[in-house]
């Protein structure tokens, strides 16, 4: 009889409880047994204790788990795995667009190719050695900052707010003319 118990005790049927063990006042039988049992355990059906665990149904599948069985099951198929292929292209594409287009501008850019470049790497092995070649990359300068100076490190930082700065004014004098900045001027001096 399988034991699906943590922690299995001997279980032995009513017409086998002939042994060399006396059952004391608590229902624990003592003898020549390796754990003590209780009398019950032998005549009562083991569901019915409380303390007794029952074998669990497997648990459902997270969402992680379901994903990839069906990345796994569209990759069965050839016509699935040229069409997987290409979504995957086309979107981590839109991604690092994105991303690469988030770079000048003030947001998180660097991360957004970085997720391009991620979703790239689910389908493609050359963008996922570029994605550990860029990964040790950032870590190496992120390290190197570190390791400076409080004052180097403030400098490194105004130039990245003065950088960010240039490409504002840049995208506003694009987006809306010439003479954005004497507009804007004359507006704070009237108002």
């Amino acid at each position: 009889m399988p034991c699906f118990a943590l922690n299995c005790s001997i279980v032995m049927p009513p017409k086998a409880s002939t042994h060399s063990g006396n059952v004391q006042s608590s229902g624990l039988v003592t003898g020549d047994f390796k754990s003590p049992v209780r009398e019950t355990d032998r005549v009562g059906a083991m569901a019915d204790k409380p303390d007794f665990r029952q074998p669990e149904a497997p648990a459902r599948p997270g969402l992680k788990d379901r994903a990839r069985l069906g990345y796994l099951a569209i990759r069965a198929n050839p016509t699935g795995r040229y069409a997987l292929r290409i979504v995957i292209g086309l979107l981590g594409g839109l991604v690092v667009l994105a991303g690469l287009v988030l770079i000048p501008l003030p947001g998180p850019g660097w991360l957004i190719v970085f997720a391009g470049l991620g979703i790239w790497a689910i389908e493609f092995a050359w963008a996922r050695n570029l994605l550990v070649f860029g990964r040790g990359k950032l870590s190496g300068w992120t390290g190197w900052v570190k390791r400076q100076p409080l004052a180097l490190r403030l400098l490194i930082g105004l130039a990245g707010l003065l950088f960010v700065a240039a490409i504002v004014m840049i995208s506003l004098r694009l987006t809306f003319g010439p003479g954005v900045f004497q507009r804007l001027w004359d507006w704070f001096l009237t108002h």
